[in-house]
């Protein structure tokens, strides 16, 4: 049995015996140096990309131009990179050339000072040529060589400097910073689609308030929410975080947060960060649940069970209750009890549109408002079973027609 881990050793051992250098790279080195279960495992290679085709029989190339390469072995997916250095970076994204070089210069040309490590797959010995192991110690992220240069080369990674400090808890160092306020509104620039890969990964973490906190303080909240920070509080979205919600419910909790309605959503975050459309429908109706919330003590008993049994509920009262606790808590009693009856909050229909259609009703706008109302009957308890509801259907045909 393998693990991710001794799969890149075995693939970095595998091009040495071939003659060529090899080495874990990047975030792997950087998690297990801190004591952290690295994500990915990287390897950074000597070997050009041809050869490791050659050794490697299926290793796909996502980008040989660049030397990347990904090799799978016993159901892992490694990434090799050959050693490089960067030509000039004119859409601040990719390079327009790439040279392959050494380790020490593959280093330098890397974003962050705890992103250069290397380690040596035999001896574990780690092989740092950008100060990083320091900047570890420190727990800082830091620009390897002049920050402004590292942002100017791909803008974006002014959003993964906020991501590394949030996720690993560390400072950044106050050059860093200070770039990074200096270009913010360059990130106006980057791909959406990057931003939106970026922001996700933030949101989505552990440690989302601080990243958020972060996006703020370094000026990068409005080219990357479109808001600004009259206030600071991420209470909702604290409250996501510690219930472990989903993706659309942080976008939703973040919405409230930077009061963002649902039309926002639409209109600005969903084409500034490319959110799916499923992500951007499930945060709407989020927010729509818990405007519903916000008048509970006005719906019957069938409207209220409707809302119940909706799948945003959930998420909806988890956010409601950041502001109203104590309507959150008797709601949630309420609909407990629901939950614990026999069918449930949304029982089978006693009568479906098959039903109707047999009993004379046409099809047509007519039958689903009757079809709605006997379900609300039902809801409500004034119709418990099958007779209940077609005496129903009797009278609402009468008042209809």
């Amino acid at each position: 049995m393998h693990n991710a881990r001794e799969v890149a050793i075995d693939i970095a051992m595998t091009l040495r015996a071939q003659g060529h250098e090899a080495l874990l790279a990047g975030g792997c080195v950087r998690d297990e140096a801190i004591g952290r279960e690295p994500e990915d495992w990287d390897v950074a290679t000597s070997a050009p990309p041809e050869i490791v085709a050659q050794v490697f029989r299926g290793a796909m190339s996502v980008g040989a131009s660049f030397g990347v390469m990904l090799v799978r072995r016993w159901g892992f997916t490694i990434e090799v990179a050959t050693f490089r250095t960067d030509g000039r970076y004119r859409d601040h994204r990719r390079p327009e050339s790439v040279t392959f070089t050494d380790a020490k210069t593959d280093a330098n040309r890397r974003d962050f000072t705890i992103n250069g490590l290397f380690r040596d797959p035999q001896s574990g010995e780690i092989i740092d040529y950008v100060g990083g192991l320091s900047d570890l110690n420190a727990r800082c992220v830091r620009a390897i060589g002049i920050p402004v240069d590292r942002f100017d080369e791909d803008h974006l990674r002014m959003l993964r400097a906020v991501r590394f400090a949030a996720m690993l808890e560390f400072d950044i160092h106050p050059d860093t910073a200070s770039a990074i306020r200096t270009h913010a509104q360059a990130i106006d620039g980057v791909s959406r689609e990057r931003v939106g890969q970026e922001l996700q990964r933030m949101v989505c973490g552990t440690n989302a308030i601080r990243a958020m906190e972060l996006l703020c303080d370094l000026g990068l909240e409005f080219a990357v929410l479109g808001t600004r920070a009259g206030q600071t509080r991420f209470s909702h979205l604290h409250a996501a975080v510690e219930s472990n919600l989903t993706w659309p419910s942080r976008i939703a909790a973040l919405a409230i947060d930077r009061c963002v309605d649902a039309q926002g959503i639409r209109t600005s975050w969903t084409p500034t960060w490319m959110l799916s459309n499923a992500s951007r429908d499930n945060a709407c109706l989020i927010l729509d649940t818990l405007e519903t919330l916000g008048h509970w003590d006005s719906l019957t008993v069938a409207q209220s069970r409707r809302c119940a049994g909706r799948e945003s509920f959930a998420s909806a009262l988890c956010l409601f209750g950041v502001d109203q606790p104590v309507a959150a808590k008797a709601i949630g009693a309420m609909t407990d009890l629901w939950a614990n009856e026999s069918q449930g909050i949304l029982p089978r229909r006693l009568l479906d549109g098959h039903a109707l259609l047999k009993a004379g009703i046409p099809a047509g706008a007519t039958l689903g408002t009757l079809l709605e109302a006997l379900y609300d009957g039902q809801l409500d308890g004034r119709v418990q079973s099958h007779e209940d509801a077609m005496n129903l259907l009797e009278t609402l045909r009468d008042s209809v027609d």
